[in-house]
Formats: C-alpha cells, sequence, structure tokens
C-alpha cells in the first residue's frame, strides 16, 4: 500500500491500532484481519486433523508466540491482541465473545486500546475458566504472554501518556487520505 513500516513510526507496533493511527482505517482492518487469521488458522487446521484439544490450543499459542516474535523480522512483531482473539475463537467462540466485547466496553469508555487489553485479557482466564476449562492452562501462557508485551503501555497509562484515539475517528483515512494523526504528531507524542 506504500505505507511507511509501523515498526519504525508510532508506537513502533505492527499491530492495527498502530497501522490505523499511521495509515487510516483500510490499512488497519487489513492488518487486523490478517492477525485474526493468523491465530485462527492454525487452531482450526489442528481440528481438522482431528488433534486433540490440547494439541490445537498449543498450535494457537505457537502462533501467537510466532505473531510476537517473527523470525523473519528480527523477532520484533505485534503485541498479539487480534492474534489472540483469533485463537481464543476457533478454540471456544463464547468466550473469545465475552472477552471481545469487554474490550469494546473499555475501549469505548477510555479510547484507549491497550488499556482495554490489559483489562479484557486479565479478567480473560475466568471467562475461559467458566465457558471452556479445557483450554485453560495454553490460554494461561498465551495470557501471560501477552500482558507482558503490554509491560510498557502499564508506565505509559501510570504517567498518563498513553496514545488514545480521539471521540471522532477520522473517515477520510478509510479512503486512502492523510490521517488527522500523522506519524510526526505520534513520535512527539511518543517523546
Amino acid at each position: 500500500m506504500g505505507l511507511p513500516d509501523p515498526r519504525e513510526m508510532g508506537s513502533y507496533n505492527p499491530g492495527a491500532t498502530n497501522v490505523v493511527r499511521l495509515a487510516g482505517r483500510a490499512a488497519g482492518a487489513l492488518t487486523l484481519i490478517g492477525d485474526l487469521i493468523k491465530g485462527m488458522l492454525p487452531v482450526y487446521l489442528a481440528q481438522q486433523l482431528h488433534e486433540s484439544e490440547t494439541v490445537a490450543a498449543l498450535c494457537g499459542l505457537f502462533a501467537f508466540i510466532g505473531h510476537c516474535y517473527p523470525v523473519y523480522f528480527d523477532f520484533k512483531g505485534g503485541k498479539g491482541v487480534a492474534t489472540a482473539f483469533g485463537v481464543l475463537a476457533m478454540l471456544d467462540w463464547p468466550s473469545a465473545f465475552i472477552v471481545a466485547a469487554l474490550w469494546f466496553a473499555i475501549f469505548g469508555l477510555t479510547r484507549t486500546s491497550s488499556l482495554a487489553s490489559l483489562i479484557s485479557w486479565t479478567f480473560a482466564p475466568f471467562i475461559i475458566y467458566f465457558w471452556a476449562e479445557n483450554y485453560l492452562n495454553p490460554m494461561l501462557i498465551l495470557i501471560v504472554f501477552l500482558i507482558y508485551r503490554h509491560y510498557p503501555n502499564l508506565f505509559l497509562l501510570a504517567k498518563g501518556n498513553e496514545n488514545s484515539f480521539p471521540e471522532d475517528t477520522d473517515s477520510e483515512s478509510s479512503s486512502g487520505a492523510t490521517p488527522k494523526t500523522t506519524p510526526e504528531t505520534i513520535k512527539e507524542e511518543n517523546a
């Protein structure tokens, strides 16, 4: 799409949140879909091969770890939120729906993606325990990694410096126009 490398601008994260800020909704939506599929596909394939629930969950866990630490990008990957949702959706869609609903509720109140991720995935083990106890252990490992990946955000949140989305998101960004929040302004915010 001729856009800047999100690992070199903004929050330096290749996830959908940073891509939306740098390049607009269309690029962010494609990133989100790709990251969801990255988590869903390995679990789906394991299920189609009639592997055990544990093997399917481990396939999802390793896809998540591969997303966070990709070999071909010097182990600099995303934070794994969308990929984790993809894994959980294939393992147990009611759990994924509840965690996603919690994420959207928190994001709607705070307009801060990292805070929504941290809170919703902190509650995820309890939700998974209730709805899909068979997947709890592999998902606990995934959740610990996910929260660890957000460790720098905890300091930004504590200092009140974490980036949030404006209430009125840029409708022009989805058509390829320059987003209201430019890479330069994001660098200034993160400085």
